[in-house]
């Protein structure tokens, strides 16, 4: 709010816009390590701080039909979260209205999903993780990365997520992860009938591609007995020892 910030605004949108074009035109992905997008996340994260969330959909709608795209762009918003906590706190406001209008987008004909494995990546980036220590080339990290979501704020949103994630085993790890932000009773009380409805709908195809599953299922055990939850995920482990998963038969019945 100075003497500038229109005319700074104005060139902002532009550089926005162009930024938006010139990936979209390129075939490949010209920026694999995200390093764009992060850029343009941080920007956007700090311009929508004062409510208006425009820019942050302008970028979305953009790329409705290139999932690379859009999964890199969810991904960087997550990051860029991480790193501030004003931008923790506008991506918490901000994402349950993310998840709802990138699914509605999906479900008018728009294609965020398409690509087989890229489609899986943007479509499990729904729910934030943290990112890896070697996902970008600059982070602006002062210390520990934020853990910004709130699952338990946000079960509406995960619950429209769930259908369209049934069965793969990339959305799994992400719920997984993003269930760590809980105490472990929580992850399995309010999580793990979240992770029997994906893991169920496909075990065949979730067995042996999940890389976070068995673990988290065989550290869930006594927590899942302490909540009354075994038969749950006894229904589970079953389904997935079925399937293939042999770490988990010493727990199959």
């Amino acid at each position: 709010h100075i003497c500038v910030s229109a005319r700074a605004r104005a060139v902002l949108d532009v550089a926005l816009t162009s930024q938006r074009r010139a990936l979209l035109a390129y075939e490949d992905d010209m920026d694999r390590r995200g390093t764009h997008a992060l850029v343009s996340a941080r920007a956007i994260l700090t311009l929508i701080a004062d409510g208006d969330d425009t820019p942050i959909f302008d970028h979305i709608d953009a790329f409705a039909d290139a999932p690379t795209l859009l999964g890199s762009f969810l991904r960087a918003l997550s990051s860029a979260a991480e790193e501030a906590t004003e931008r923790a706190a506008t991506a918490r406001r901000v994402w349950p209205e993310i998840v709802t209008h990138v699914l509605e987008l999906n479900a008018s004909g728009h294609t965020p999903f398409n690509d087989r494995y890229v489609g899986e990546m943007t479509l499990a980036a729904l729910l934030p993780n943290t990112a890896g220590e070697v996902s970008y080339l600059y982070r602006e990290l002062d210390g520990d990365s934020i853990v910004w979501w709130e699952p338990l704020e946000w079960r509406e949103v995960v619950e429209r997520w769930l259908p369209i994630a049934a069965g793969n085993p990339t959305c799994v790890d992400h719920l997984i992860s993003f269930l760590s932000a809980l105490p472990l009773d929580d992850q399995v009380r309010h999580g793990l009938p979240w992770v029997a409805a994906l893991v169920l709908a496909d075990p065949d195809r979730v067995a042996g591609r999940s890389f976070l599953l068995s673990t988290w299922l065989i550290e869930t055990r006594s927590a899942a007995t302490d909540a009354g939850l075994l038969p749950d995920w006894q229904r589970v482990v079953d389904a997935l020892v079925v399937a293939g998963d042999s770490r988990l038969a010493p727990y199959s019945e």
